[in-house]
């Protein structure tokens, strides 16, 4: 039987570690100036060489080469099976009581320690805040947060990262030149991307296609194992969106699916690639995981992004992600999605005409102020001052002041500045109150009214309504609740009893 890639390669020095120099430097040196901790804490995602790194330092401080067989003075214990405060009585108190020689240490490592129980974790406690001379602690864990205070504070924590895309590659390529196979790099490059910085994940798929048999390894051979990407046409339906191509981003779509193509697996790609817009668009860190040419294409299409905008891309393709299931038209959900999507970014002008229609509202009130505050214009003139101006402006006079039917009016004027004022709470609902209609009074509230059922969906929630609420409060001063509408559902309901009827579903 084969041995796995990771096992067969596990680094056997320090020097041999993939990706985590800022560890393997700090241990290096404590090693040389002979300041070992007595307990260390290993966090971060799995398969990134916590333990690797863990067996490292328990041999290295004993002057011992790893490979060399089991050795008398480490003792492993994975806390996922041995949970309990009678396995750490067992392996690790009665155990340290026993000095292992001069010179030398007793060294525990604890795999996957945040399973231990809470008894378990107080009995260890003790030995950890007071332990013996010759005792030494690696704690690995991926789950930190589990982990009880007093445990992580009598600890020297080191946190590892996901493995790089470049550190990742080279890797990858030196075991396969070491197994006598070339590996085409855009097969590398798939395989780093699929295991999302998690260099086991990479080394277990590496193995697969390397057990094709073949003395080089095309992409397609490595569809036979590999999950195939589409960064083409998630590129192009992403780009049609930044551009409002509503035709174009269908076509994409239809292409990929006329091929045989998953749409299920589709959408997971644009939420991965989403999520790296967002980060690219916030001036955040870019994952390490595309390639020179992908990247400059991203680049491109950022540049006619915002943040609010990728985040309504996300929400859209999470929600259609949630409605796939008919399976006569299982792309139907995302090309709604998109028709959505390219709409709102047609209406992001409204925005600009929100503002408009708030900065004459302000220049109105100006006018009035200083008519108001003028000496020299009587009561007629002031009037006509105020009447002259909202005509200009296309506005009715305003409702009777202090009624609801009043204030409503009011907000109504002021609506672009109370979307503003959510953005402050929530970059992305913004977008929906663009497809939004003011209805009026309902039930001694405001009733907005919703085109698109999504956006709909996405505001009538207590949540996302009291932050409406919240902003109007702080534009306005009035205390308004607010009542959602689904203007969409209203104008299919015909539609849908139609279906009913006959015993049938509008899709």
């Amino acid at each position: 039987m084969a041995e796995a890639l990771y096992r067969k390669y596990r680094p056997k020095s320090f020097d041999d570690v993939t990706g985590q120099a800022h560890i393997v430097t700090t241990l290096k040196n404590q090693l040389q100036s002979g300041t070992i901790a007595h307990a260390y804490l290993f966090s971060g995602p799995r398969g990134v060489g916590k333990t690797t790194l863990a067996r490292l330092l328990a041999h290295a401080v004993n002057g011992e080469m790893p490979g060399e067989g089991r050795s008398m003075f480490i003792t492993e214990i994975d806390a996922a099976s041995h949970t309990g405060v009678d396995s750490v009585r067992e392996h690790v108190i009665e155990a340290v009581r026993f000095s292992p020689g001069e010179g030398k240490w007793r060294v525990f490592v604890i795999d996957e320690v945040h399973m231990l129980s809470t008894s378990a974790f107080n009995a260890l406690l003790k030995t950890i805040e007071e332990p013996p001379e010759h005792a030494l602690f690696i704690l690995a864990t991926t789950e930190v947060h589990k982990i009880p205070a007093t445990i992580l504070s009598r600890c020297q924590r080191f946190n590892f990262h996901r493995i790089g895309l470049h550190d990742m590659s080279a890797r990858l390529k030196m075991l396969a030149v070491n197994e006598g196979v070339q590996v085409d790099e855009d097969v590398l490059a798939q395989i780093c991307r699929l295991s999302e910085g998690c260099l086991r994940d990479a080394e277990s798929l590496l193995g697969q296609v390397l057990a094709l048999g073949d003395t080089r390894i095309t992409m397609n051979e490595a569809s036979l194992i590999l999950p195939v990407t589409h960064l083409e046409t998630v590129l192009g339906i992403v780009d049609a969106i930044a551009d409002r191509r509503l035709s174009d981003g269908l076509r994409v779509l239809t292409a990929y699916t006329e091929e045989g193509g998953s749409v299920r697996h589709l959408m997971d790609e644009l939420l991965d690639m989403g999520r790296s817009f967002l980060f690219m668009t916030i001036g955040g860190e870019i994952p390490d995981k595309y390639d020179v040419g992908t990247l400059d294409a991203m680049r491109g299409i950022a540049a006619k992004l915002n943040a609010s905008r990728v985040e309504a891309i996300l929400d859209a393709i999470l929600h259609a992600r949630n409605r796939i299931g008919h399976d006569l038209f299982p792309q139907l959900p995302l090309e709604i999605a998109i028709a959505n999507l390219c709409s709102q970014t047609a209406q992001l002008g409204k925005v600009e005409a929100a503002d408009m229609g708030d900065k004459a509202a302000e220049r109105t009130a100006e006018k009035r102020d200083e008519s108001r505050n003028s000496p020299n214009l009587s009561i007629e003139e002031t009037q006509k001052v105020a009447m002259s101006s909202e005509q200009d402006l296309g506005f009715e006079p305003a409702k009777t002041p202090g009624t609801l039917e009043g204030k409503i009016a009011e907000i109504k004027l002021k609506w672009g500045r109370c979307t503003r004022a959510m953005k402050k709470r929530n970059i992305a609902l913004p977008l929906a109150l663009h497809s939004s209609t003011i209805l009026g009074e309902k039930e001694g509230a405001m009733e907005v009214g919703f085109d698109s059922s999504f956006h709909f969906e996405n505001m009538n929630t207590p949540k996302n309504k009291e932050i409406l609420e919240a902003a109007i409060k702080e534009v306005t001063t009035y205390d308004i609740q607010v009542i959602c509408r689904d203007l969409q559902a209203e104008r299919e309901a015909p539609m849908q009893e139609l279906a009913s009827a006959f015993g049938g579903r509008v899709v």
